[in-house]
């Protein structure tokens, strides 16, 4: 188990925001060629990204239908991701992965998730690879 933090930026100058994501790890082997993992986190946005993502404008309004919004820096999200992967050879594994997060704050609060998107998030996956 443990814990970290990852991140982004924008560095095109298209927004200029950013967002944080601390976690909690968890990962088990089942067995010697099958893994577990399970990961809790939570995403904090500056406001910019949280303005380019979630605020509606007054000319946004005008052609979406959508009521005015300004959303603020916060925390944005709370999740869960949940991995499975098996080695299936020396050099070759597969795996899939499954991610949930629910919108909080400013975001669940904006009108592009309340009445044009949904407060659930959810994504998922699965992968092949080679070791090299």
């Amino acid at each position: 188990m443990g814990l970290d933090l990852s991140g982004a930026a924008d560095f095109s100058n298209a927004y200029n925001g950013w967002w944080i994501q601390p976690g909690l790890d968890y990962k088990a082997g089942v067995s010697e060629t099958v893994g577990f993992s399970a990961r809790v986190f939570s995403d904090y946005a500056s406001a910019n990204y949280m303005d380019e993502f979630f605020s509606i404008s007054s000319s946004q309004s005008a052609r979406s239908g959508l009521r005015q919004f300004n959303a603020d820096a916060g925390w944005k999200d709370v999740g869960l991701s949940l991995g499975v992967n098996w080695q299936f050879a020396a050099n070759r594994f597969t795996g899939a992965v499954a991610n949930y997060a629910r919108l909080i704050g400013d975001a669940a609060d904006s009108p592009v998730a309340r009445s044009a998107g949904s407060k659930n998030q959810a994504a998922g996956g699965v992968y092949v690879g080679y070791k090299f």
